[in-house]
């Protein structure tokens, strides 16, 4: 009976442990998350930038699942390369560590297990009475609060344990022993979901000396292991970019796994001979410790070779190259900031393809069957975008994220105006007199809009939504849209009395004008995305700082 009690307390504690580490993660990316995820996109230049940004992000957010599925998001917009979401995806690992610490450190050697209820009830109660920001703090208290709570839970379950339940209760500690411990530790994982509270279960265990030391650390390795079964989950039906992190994190886990098991005993070597009776003594430490260590390790060895390991994962994950890819990942719904910064990458990678097949339209008109096969992707990018946006919940009184979501989609209605009613397009010219040589006079107006349009194509770069290639970009746009509009009446006045005077025909008198017209258009619809652009990205930086405001 005794047993089974302390069994169901162990569960309850476990439970505790769950719920609090919930809590606290969802308040603190309702705090950071935004702010962070934006600046995980600003800073991952490279692989080892990423790494270092992944892992801090992860601390501070307590969520690996958080920064992954940021990751993915931005990716899928343009934001980030996939070989920079590798850097961030290994860094993740790295950065789950922490919660094994906060436990050991704070759990185990404060003991906040006396005053974890405290905490709860003042987390509680500011989270009842407080505003939107200070609510969420005292959501964070509270989750840390049931953290410790359960962990108080589980050390007095797993002091019942070590009376009824010994060491050679498991397997012997051996090759086969270890690897049916490492088993167990993935099966933890997969019923869990969390590894954080299979690391936790294995620290309090070892610390009440249920288990010794390389039993758990057998158990610990299986854990992360474990972890790469919810990451394969979450891209069941997802796109491309989803599916290359998935299995981007079973490749890196398994590596790590493997180097772990086969390091364990020069681990225990090491730590005896630097610090003797620190494995005996304090086992919770030498665990979480090596937990650190082998995740440290892993990024170490495999950062270097991120580039053969990203061509790697691309060959098991072969892009359609059909625009079927998700450009959008649905899960950044769940963090409206962050969702927007990913469609306004994609909006801007979307509009800088239109400008650049428009300014090549504009030097050579394409046929029907060319502007079918060079627009119509891009239509189908946009209604994705469109789309996404509709789903993305933002209100008024948060007031920067809410202009630069109408601006988001103010530019894609002017993008599908472009593409639908200017973009590449010639118009019906019937065979007719012209000896105004107007025609040459057209054919340069074009190609004097095809530049301006060209270089705001190559400005618009894959900077991300706070890059500084778009500044000023709207207004160069507007100057070419009034040099168009300054010319049109004069080229206007022209036409007609080319008409007038049979130098030209009266049906390619229309088409000139039509042409005029079409100039205007195609101008004022590029100055009005980009327009629409920059003050999107202006607000989402307003929205980014506000954030990270107290």
């Amino acid at each position: 009976m005794p047993f089974s009690s302390d069994v169901v307390a162990a569960l309850g504690g476990l439970g505790l442990f769950l719920f609090g580490m919930s809590v606290m993660t969802d308040a603190l990316r309702h705090l950071a998350g935004a702010s962070l995820s934006s600046w995980l996109a600003r800073s991952t230049k490279s692989p080892l930038s990423g790494a270092a940004t992944g892992a801090m992000v992860t601390a501070v957010v307590q969520s690996s699942s958080a920064t992954t599925v940021a990751a993915v998001g931005f990716v899928g917009a343009g934001l980030l390369t996939f070989e920079q979401s590798l850097g961030v995806l290994f860094g993740a690992n790295l950065g789950t560590t922490v919660t094994g610490w906060m436990v050991a450190l704070v759990g185990f050697k404060l003991d906040l297990g006396s005053i974890a209820p405290l905490l709860v009830f003042v987390g509680a109660l500011i989270r009842l009475i407080g505003g939107r920001r200070v609510a969420a703090g005292g959501a964070v208290l509270a989750g840390f609060g049931l953290i410790f709570t359960g962990i108080d839970a589980l050390q007095t379950a797993m002091a019942g344990f070590s009376v009824a339940v010994n060491p050679s209760d498991f397997p012997a500690d051996s090759m086969g022993g270890r690897l049916r411990l490492l088993g167990v530790g993935f099966l933890v994982t997969l019923v869990t979901q969390s590894s954080s509270a299979g690391v936790a279960t294995a620290l309090t265990a070892v610390h009440a000396g249920a288990i010794t030391f390389p039993q758990a650390a057998a158990m610990v390795i299986g854990m992360n292991v474990g972890t790469t079964a919810t990451a394969l989950l979450a891209t069941v039906g997802a796109g491309v970019a989803a599916r290359r992190t998935g299995y981007s994190h079973v490749v890196f886990n398994l590596i790590t796994g493997v180097m772990a098991f086969f390091l364990l005993d020069p681990y225990a070597w090491a730590v005896e001979a630097a610090w003797p009776g620190a494995v005996g003594g304090s086992p919770d430490l030498a665990l979480v410790g090596f937990h650190t260590f082998f995740n440290a390790l892993g990024l170490m060895v495999v950062l270097p070779f991120t580039r053969p390991f990203a061509r790697l994962v691309q060959r098991l994950v072969r892009s359609a190259g059909d625009g079927s890819e998700v450009i959008l990942d649905h899960r950044l719904l769940e963090t409206p900031a962050i969702a927007l910064e990913a469609a306004a990458a994609a909006t801007r990678r979307l509009a800088r393809s239109v400008l650049r097949l428009t300014a090549r339209g504009l030097r050579r008109p394409l046929s029907e069957d060319e502007r079918h096969d060079a627009f119509e992707p891009l239509e189908r990018e946009a209604t994705l975008i469109r789309n996404y946006l509709a789903e993305v919940r933002t209100s008024r009184s948060d007031a920067p994220m809410h202009v630069a979501h109408v601006a988001l989609i103010d530019a894609l209605d002017h993008i599908f105006r472009l593409t639908e009613r200017t973009g590449g397009r010639e118009p019906h010219r019937r065979p007719g007199q012209d000896t105004s040589g107007l025609d040459a006079v057209i054919r340069g107006r074009a190609k004097e809009l095809a530049g301006p349009l060209l270089v705001a194509a190559l400005r618009m770069g894959d900077q991300g939504p706070h890059g500084s290639e778009e500044e000023g970009l709207w207004l160069d746009l507007m100057r070419a849209w009034e040099a168009q509009m300054d010319g049109a009446n004069q080229l206007r006045a022209r036409i007609l009395r080319s008409a007038a005077s049979r130098e030209l025909s009266s049906e390619l008198a229309v088409a000139y004008l039509e042409d005029t017209r079409r100039f205007v258009r195609i101008a004022y619809h590029a100055r009005r995305i980009a327009a629409h652009l920059d003050q999107a990205s202006e607000r989402l930086t307003a929205a980014s700082s506000e954030s990270t405001s107290p």
